[in-house]
């Protein structure tokens, strides 16, 4: 097996392999099924279907920093990640008529297909590691289970502007390191840099400020030792270094402002809110239940099983993928790169780890560093330390003697990222929102869609009710009252429990409805109560 052949066949098989597991079910329905959920999935994807109507010029969608939910209040995306940076890989779907679900669908898999393969260029080009280590460490990168547990929060599915900011930095500490700064060679990694964190800004801000994080605490890193520190002296030094990172700063203005003002309304996340998410020790061991090798075995080990959020502690990799991404990063210590990988990966996991109720790391440093107070869900810290995990994996396949063991231990990682992936009748679910569409007189200047249900309705599926009302906004064309995202504007709460068991529940609903309207400008005779039935089954989560 020579070298160039691994490096032709490897990739693109491991890239099928990934995909065929995630989204088999997708593909086997004909796109009548998603992943992974009637939630932030569908939500998700109404960010990405604004910015193409946004795009393509639609009146309704006019503004991009307002789409038409929580009317009449503007600049709503302040309260959720942009996605606009994405929407140039979903737009020729739709460009070229294909409807909205199966769009979504092939999205997912082009943002897969773009991660892995600027994953692996970055490990063949940039750290130079050999084709079956670059292969396999895009795999572990792309479809480890972090991400894959990630999944139904697609904002952090693509990996591609974080890994083309690395890039940029890679190829900027090569140049420091030859000592060669000038113009036509700094320049073009420092676009590299910058433009990926320009792009992720516009797209996800959790992955964006985990990234910068990672980098400053490598800088810091870098700092301590002698070849490091001169290295990055001399590009401290380089004027065009800062004349471009200028540019990007002014280029993420606008996102910023969205931002600030959002953090301005609604405040730092409270310290309560944010410990249930803050990486447990355990939460480095953890696969989740629906892992297909262990999941039965984490079901019966309560130490693992009671994890607060345990959607968002899945942050292992599998033991045996573990051992090896660890001593593929110890074997790097002889690196002077390898050796500040190591170093700040070690003080970012100890940075960000839960240690006891009431005192962590993370709530005293977090005040320092701008922008922190605004994470909550602090355990995605696991998808920037999936990276150097991955190089470990990839250095140390690629230091195997033998092509059995390559294979031997290729299939094991592949084995240990086998998880069961959610789906959902998303086709089923779009048809029902089309017929509520509908029934939106076009005349109003928005609607509220409430929901008769039975006596004995529980609360906890109203979001799904709220992101169909999105939807039903988008097919319409009028505003909605109704919406969803990761923080609400203050005076709505009242509004998302829109169901109905009897006439105390209407008038409750007139009420918010008119004190929601008055208090923000709206003439509430012109908002329609759009009223649809669903099931006690709706009911469950």
């Amino acid at each position: 097996m020579t070298a160039s052949r691994t490096g032709v066949w490897l990739p693109v098989l491991l890239l099928v392999v990934g995909l065929c597991s995630w989204f088999h079910p997708v593909l086997l329905s004909g796109f009548e099924r998603s992943v992974t959920d009637l939630g932030d999935s569908r939500f998700n994807h109404y960010l990405l279907e604004h910015a193409y109507q946004w795009m393509i010029g639609n009146p309704a969608h006019a503004e991009l920093w307002s789409p038409p939910f929580f009317y009449p209040q503007k600049e709503v995306l302040a309260y959720s990640d942009i996605m606009a940076g994405f929407v140039w890989f979903y737009a020729p779907f739709r460009f070229v008529g294909i409807p909205e679900v199966p769009s979504f669908a092939l999205w997912m898999m082009t943002a897969c297909l773009l991660t892995f393969g600027v994953c692996w260029q970055l490990f063949r080009r940039g750290l130079e590691l050999p084709p079956a280590g670059s292969a396999i460490g895009a795999f572990l990168f792309t479809f480890g289970v972090p991400r894959a547990a990630q999944l139904g929060h697609q904002q952090l599915l693509p990996g591609l502007y974080v890994l083309a900011a690395v890039s940029g930095v890679v190829m900027l500490g090569r140049c420091a390191s030859a000592g060669d700064l000038r113009f036509r060679v700094i320049v073009p990694a420092t676009l590299l840099a910058c433009g990926g964190c320009v792009l992720q800004m516009y797209s996800a801000f959790y992955p964006l400020w985990f990234t910068l994080f990672g980098l400053l605490v490598l800088a810091l890193v870098g700092m301590l030792g002698g070849s490091t520190r001169q290295d990055l002296i001399s590009l401290l030094r380089s004027r065009w270094l800062w004349v471009v990172a200028g540019m990007a700063v002014i280029a993420m203005l606008p996102a910023l402002r969205l931002y600030l003002g959002g953090l301005d309304v609604m405040g730092a996340r409270r310290e309560d809110a944010v410990e249930s998410m803050l990486p447990r020790l355990r939460s480095w061991i953890f696969l989740g239940e629906g892992h297909v090798l262990y999941g039965r075995i984490y079901q019966n080990v309560p130490w693992l099983a009671d994890l607060p959020m345990s959607h968002e502690h899945r942050l292992g990799v599998g033991p045996v993928t573990t051992v090896l991404a660890l001593a593929g990063l110890w074997r790097l210590r002889g690196k002077p790169w390898g050796r500040a990988l190591l170093i700040t990966s070690l003080v970012i996991f100890a940075a960000t780890l839960f240690l006891y109720p009431g005192f962590h790391p993370w709530f005293a440093i977090s005040g320092w560093i701008p922008g922190a107070s605004a994470l909550r869900a602090v355990a995605r810290v696991g998808l920037l330390l999936l990276l150097p995990l991955s190089i470990g994996v990839a250095w140390q396949v690629s230091s195997l003697k033998t092509n059995a063991w390559k294979v031997v231990v290729i299939l094991v990682v592949l084995a240990e990222q086998w998880v069961v992936v959610p789906t959902y009748d998303a086709r089923g679910r779009f048809d029902r929102v089309r017929e509520m569409a509908a029934e939106v007189k076009r005349d109003a200047d928005a609607f509220y869609l409430v929901r008769q249900t039975g006596r004995r309705h529980e609360r906890g599926s109203e979001y799904r009710d709220q992101i169909d009302a999105m939807w039903v906004s988008i097919l319409s064309g009028v505003p909605t009252v109704n919406g969803y995202s990761g923080l609400i504007p203050p005076g709505w709460e009242s509004l998302y429990f829109n169901f109905i068991r009897g006439e105390k529940d209407v008038e409750r609903l007139d009420r918010s409805l008119e004190g929601w309207a008055l208090a923000n400008g709206a003439d509430p005779a012109e908002i329609q109560m759009l009223m649809t039935a669903g099931s006690d089954a709706e009911d469950r989560p």
